[in-house]
């Protein structure tokens, strides 16, 4: 059985790969894991105190399960087995990591949803995830 890590961001860029694992699936069956990664990062350095920080992070984390419940449906209708997960840090390298710690076969991510300059000015996560993962990575594109 093959074992995918699947990326899912609240934006849900990450549907194509979804879509992608499901099909996939009809000719090889899979094991998923779909990983949603909070940004701390984001938060940090802007003079919010702990209190609001941990309901801002609580806020975050209550987010992400509404997501990737909403992504497990279709996973499980298939008959696929299918873990969901949250974790803390930046999103590259937490996908990279984990992806190589847990030794799973493949990550499947979708490409980026900005422009080429969104992706300079901004950096991009899959670009990250591409260049530096140590796991084979599929890149599912967008249909143009």
């Amino acid at each position: 059985m093959l074992r995918v890590l699947i990326p899912i961001d609240r934006a849900r860029n990450s549907l194509k790969a979804e879509q992608y694992a499901l099909d996939l699936h009809q000719k090889t069956p899979l094991e998923v894991t779909l990983l949603n990664v909070i940004n701390e990062k984001i938060l940090s350095d802007r003079g919010i105190g702990p209190n609001l920080m941990e309901q801002l992070k609580e806020g975050q984390r209550s987010h992400a399960a509404r997501v990737l419940a909403d992504v497990v449906k279709p996973f499980i209708k298939a008959g696929i087995q299918v873990e969901q997960r949250i974790e803390y840090g930046l999103p590259g390298p937490t996908i990279c990591r984990v992806a190589a710690e847990e030794k799973f076969d493949l990550v499947l991510i979708a490409e980026a949803g900005l422009s080429e300059a969104g992706q300079i000015r901004r950096g991009s996560v899959v670009d990250d995830v591409a260049h530096t993962c140590r796991v084979p990575v599929t890149l599912v594109k967008h249909q143009v």
